[in-house]
């Protein structure tokens, strides 16, 4: 039976030092990032113009696995991506809904709605005459009042139902154009 400890590899036989070029082509960069990455300690140097290979790789090694493990594009990444899977989720429900006929169209909301603002605008028209026949105090100026403040009371919802709802028909708010 086979013992459960990996055996390695042999390695081959690597020189000590190299010169900056070596070691540049042995990792896959330029001289100037050499310089860069031995600024950072990452990158030994044995003696003017020779680096050690096999350390410097070790320590290079070590320092991108270090960069990696504290990248923070790995949780912002898995987190935009879960984020993206929810809104396309929700698209599809919506979809869904809208094929099962559980949402309402703008065209099929349109007439219960005008026939919904008409009515608000005949009661806010009315409270003037029944605050007279309440109120028999009041003057046919207090009247004209209540008239103009009802008046602006319906063009400010039609102003402010222009931004939600789009096209209004200012007639059933009283404001025609």
């Amino acid at each position: 039976m086979a013992s459960s400890a990996i055996s390695a590899a042999p390695l081959p036989r690597f020189p000590d030092t190299c010169s900056k070029s070596e070691l540049a082509g042995f990792l896959g960069m330029s001289g100037r990032s050499i310089d860069t990455w031995v600024q950072r300690g990452v990158v030994v140097r044995a003696e003017r113009g020779r680096y050690r290979l096999l350390e410097s790789s070790r320590r290079y090694c070590e320092a991108l696995r270090e960069r990696a493990a504290s990248s923070p594009t790995n949780g912002t990444l898995s987190e935009e991506r879960l984020k993206t899977l929810r809104v396309t989720n929700q698209i599809k429900q919506a979809e869904l809904a809208k094929l099962q006929l559980e949402t309402i169209t703008h065209d099929e909301l349109k007439e219960p709605w005008t026939i919904f603002a008409s009515a608000v605008r005949a009661a806010v028209e009315g409270i003037p005459h029944r605050a007279r026949i309440a109120v028999p105090s009041l003057t046919d100026h207090d009247q004209r009042h209540l008239q103009a403040i009802c008046r602006d009371i319906l063009l400010d919802i039609a102003e402010e139902a222009k931004g939600l709802l789009g096209d209004v028909d200012h007639k059933e708010f009283g404001n025609e154009p």
